[in-house]
């Protein structure tokens, strides 16, 4: 039984089996150019020695969210099959182009805890660094580009999650989840279109 099914605005919560099921097979025969899938993961020390807990994924064909429950789902997230792909192959084919922000944790997390090579990956943060006229020594921020970019706030959030304003990232796995965190999943991933 699910601990929480959100399906608001545009977004689903996936956490149970059947679930993530569906959602492979609504993934099939998505355009390629432009991308149509934009990821995001959400951690406790993101990273080789820690944990993932979310993986957003936006489908910007559909205009939709997924939010799929890692903490739950556990490395059967990334194994279960529809009638053709796993999580695990759409993240490692060469034919299917992904859009991250700035996938060096996201990339480390999925290989040392999950044995996922990653490919076709589009790095946002990398595309702008590269075309930038200035300063190149320094690479920004998520944050920095949404404020830049969209007129929207990361912020909101922030406080909940950021240990340098008090916040914790375990938040991020506790249940029942709380509305805040949901909706920042949400706006992290579907901003990442317009960058």
């Amino acid at each position: 039984m699910p601990l929480i099914l959100a399906t608001v605005q545009n977004y689903s919560v996936v956490d149970t089996l059947p679930m993530l099921s569906i959602l492979l097979s609504s993934l099939r025969h998505l355009p390629t150019d432009p991308p149509s899938l934009f990821f995001d993961i959400e951690g406790v020390n993101l990273g080789r020695h820690g944990s993932i807990l979310f993986m957003s994924l936006y489908v910007a064909p559909q205009s939709t969210t997924y939010i799929i429950d890692v903490y739950i789902l556990s490395a059967e997230a990334f194994h279960v099959v529809d009638t053709h792909n796993s999580l695990k192959d759409i993240l490692e084919s060469v034919d299917i182009p992904k859009v991250f922000f700035n996938i060096r944790n996201d990339s480390d997390a999925l290989y040392s805890l999950y044995g996922i090579s990653v490919n076709r990956i589009i790095d946002i943060q990398l595309l702008e660094l590269a075309t930038r006229r200035f300063l190149k020594s320094y690479i920004a921020g998520l944050a920095k580009y949404i404020k830049k970019d969209s007129n929207a706030s990361a912020d909101s959030v922030g406080r909940l999650y950021d240990p340098q304003r008090g916040g914790r990232y375990e938040v991020f796995n506790k249940y029942p989840l709380i509305m805040e965190i949901l909706q920042y999943c949400k706006q992290d991933i579907e901003l990442l279109p317009i960058l």
